[in-house]
């Protein structure tokens, strides 16, 4: 591995990075690595387009039936909770 000196760094940041690795019950400079991977070595984040582009065909919107607005109401009491516009519960907790 090779090393890496950072200088001119703010007192502000040193104490901000010292209380990090503190809590975290780490060393300054294993929050120091940590930092660096996790801001430099996520994964990219992907379009929303590519995403759209690699779900797979699986029919025709005619292939389905489409629900209007009005056949399912969500009741204020309780959000999780879906009932049918008629009153039927489609889906309760117990």
């Amino acid at each position: 591995m090779a090393n890496l000196m950072v200088r001119n760094v703010d007192a502000a940041v040193i104490e901000a990075l010292k209380a990090r690795a503190d809590k975290r019950g780490t060393s300054v400079d294993a929050e120091h690595r940590r930092i660096l991977v996790q801001t430099l070595c996520k994964p990219k984040k992907k379009l929303f387009a590519e995403a759209l582009a690699r779900i797979p065909p699986v029919g025709k919107d005619s292939d389905f039936r489409r629900v209007s607005e009005t056949t399912f109401s969500v009741s204020r009491k309780a959000p999780d909770r879906v009932t049918r516009a008629s009153g039927s519960n489609e889906r309760s907790e117990g």
